[in-house]
């Protein structure tokens, strides 16, 4: 049971990852549609008040999403960030039989960096299986 707790603590994150990009792909003619539509809308405005107010609302929805990741970013202590990448790839090394020592958090970051390489990877073979 404890094996399969582990298991799931690499899995889970590479499946979110996996769904949001493959749903991402599979729904790109839609975002496309939608951002066609926005600029279509931006080029539209007739008069310049009404160019004032998209530029008034659209200046405090920027405000508050560079908040709300600034405030998500440096609410939590670097050190937590970099132990929990040490963590994950320590317990997918453990699961897999190929931790000895302890790295360096460079060669960690470039572990993690290949764990998405090959989620993305994945992802593609799944899309080609899944349309043929």
């Amino acid at each position: 049971m404890e094996t399969i707790i582990e298991l799931m603590q690499i899995f889970l994150p590479n499946l979110c990852f996996s769904v949001c990009y493959w749903n991402l792909n599979y729904n790109i003619m839609k975002v496309k549609e939608m951002l066609d539509r926005i600029n279509s809308d931006w080029v539209m405005l007739e008069n310049q008040r009404e160019l004032m107010i998209m530029q008034k609302y659209a200046k405090i929805g920027r405000l508050c999403t560079l908040a709300i990741a600034y405030g998500s970013m440096f609410s939590i202590e670097e050190d937590y960030i970099d132990n929990e990448y040490y963590a994950y790839n320590l317990r997918l090394f453990k699961l897999i039989g190929l931790w000895e020592h302890r790295t360096s958090l460079k060669q960690l970051v470039y572990i993690c960096i290949i764990n998405i390489i090959l989620v993305i990877g994945l992802t593609q073979q799944v899309t080609v299986l899944i349309n043929e």
